[in-house]
């Protein structure tokens, strides 16, 4: 039988939005529009390549 811990003092339900702890005004946001608008075509089309799995067969 399995026992679990007594949670009634737990102030969350879910875990928090992490937006709702960055400030605003925080480089992060702009670190990502910078990176939204990029096109990452290319490296992405590399990744695929090298991800390719590959088998031997004894």
């Amino acid at each position: 039988m399995t026992f679990y811990k007594d949670l009634k003092d737990q102030q969350l339900l879910l875990p928090p939005n992490i937006r709702d702890l960055i400030p605003r005004n925080h480089i992060c946001y702009l670190v990502d529009k910078i990176i939204q608008n990029m096109d990452l075509t290319d490296i992405e089309k590399d990744t695929r390549e090298q991800d390719t799995l590959h088998i031997i067969r004894r």
